[in-house]
């Protein structure tokens, strides 16, 4: 299975936040790569620099996009849930 684009992490995200609000992002990445059904070569696969797994690296894209479209709220560092006010 090919690894998803940031924005296709959205739904699952919010999914994931919004049964286990607040989560940091260690369990996050464990509960998605579990819901999606990631191989342990998906989640090998490190981005070009080599720096970060691949994977890990567009979750946190699709928080920072989440977090500022006012979806989402970071609570402490590393850490999220879900925005129950909205935007």
């Amino acid at each position: 299975m090919a690894i998803p684009k940031f924005f296709e992490f959205f739904v699952p995200v919010l999914r994931a936040l919004n049964d286990h609000s607040p989560l940091k992002v260690g369990p996050l990445f464990e509960i998605l790569a579990e819901e999606l059904h990631l191989t342990p070569a998906d989640m090998a696969e490190m981005l070009p620099s080599g720096r970060q797994q691949t994977y890990k690296n567009r979750i946190h894209w699709s928080l920072q996009y989440l977090k500022n479209a006012g979806l989402i709220a970071s609570v402490a560092r590393g850490t999220y849930e879900i925005n129950r006010q909205g935007p």
